[in-house]
């Protein structure tokens, strides 16, 4: 399918067939203003606008350039699941129904998949234009391109190492969802593979990558509770060993820490089980007072 064809709405699709487009993304909609919060963003017109792109087409014409003037704006597929690209990450165009349909017979809008994996990195998989970084280095003598609306490069952010059966979800930022399972040929790779049986399910909740031993941010790496910011594990037969409670877990900011205690345990009287105990007046005046059952 041609460049042109895609802008104007040509598309064929009688043979059930969908011709996919690949995008870099030149820029993205997160609200009102762009990333200096004091411009108007040119994109936005209300609420539904955030998450749309712009973009250029690879292998066309306006490739080795940032202008995507005349392009139609795209949106997110999946309305329940978004991974909004950041600049210069490349993402798949596919044309879908437009809210204009009841206006317009056949009327489309243009719609993108989540971002390559470039560099199978859940931080970023960018890779802007040569022109482009050039063309930024010497407008504003800066090395680092920018990745789009304060997007702040941290190069040893790790990806998760999977084992067999895994599902992982990755954000940007050094936190996970693990859906894995307790395996013992993985008992020297990670830390909770110690269980009951093999297959015993396990998730881990991880909130922030732990310190690293590198700053090799295409080495994958493992959970640890003991390194990672903060974790939820949902074990199942594991044992999650904890190395330092008071050292890796103060409770700082509840002003206090975790600390040992002694329970005084009271020994409790044996309670009664029969009237050999008892005085014959005793028993006489809880039996006027309750009844034969009152003992």
């Amino acid at each position: 399918m041609s460049f042109q064809n895609f802008l104007t709405g040509n598309l064929s699709t009688r043979s059930g067939n969908i011709n996919f487009l690949i995008a870099r993304v030149v820029s993205v909609v997160y609200g009102p203003y762009l990333a200096d919060n004091k411009t108007p963003n040119p994109d936005y017109n209300d609420a539904t606008d955030i998450g749309t792109i712009r973009y250029v087409i690879i292998n066309s014409a306006q490739y080795d350039s940032d202008l995507a003037t005349g392009n139609p704006v795209a949106k997110p597929a999946w309305p329940h699941l978004k991974q909004i690209p950041l600049e210069s990450e490349y993402v798949y165009l596919i044309p879908g129904p437009s809210v204009d349909l009841n206006d317009k017979a056949g009327a489309q809008d243009y719609y993108y998949l989540p971002p390559f994996g470039l560099w199978n990195s859940p931080h970023h998989n960018a890779l802007p234009a040569l022109n482009e970084v050039a063309d930024y280095a010497n407008q504003t003598q800066e090395t680092v391109y920018p990745l789009g609306h304060g997007f702040l490069e941290k190069a040893d952010l790790k990806s998760l190492r999977p084992f067999v059966g895994d599902v992982t979800l990755e954000g940007r930022w050094g936190n996970s969802i693990r859906f894995g399972s307790s395996l013992k040929a993985n008992e020297v790779d990670n830390y909770w593979a110690n269980s009951n049986a093999d297959g015993d399910p396990i998730t881990i909740i991880r909130n922030g990558q732990g310190v690293s031993v590198d700053k090799d941010g295409w080495i994958p790496t493992v959970e640890n509770i003991n390194l990672d910011k903060s974790s939820i594990y949902l074990t199942a037969g594991q044992q999650i060993v904890i190395d330092d409670v008071n050292r890796n877990f103060p409770l700082s900011s509840f002003g206090t820490q975790l600390q040992a205690t002694i329970t005084q345990v009271k020994e409790m009287t044996p309670a009664i089980t029969s009237n050999e105990g008892l005085s014959p007046q005793y028993v006489d005046n809880q039996i006027s007072k309750n009844g034969p059952d009152g003992l």
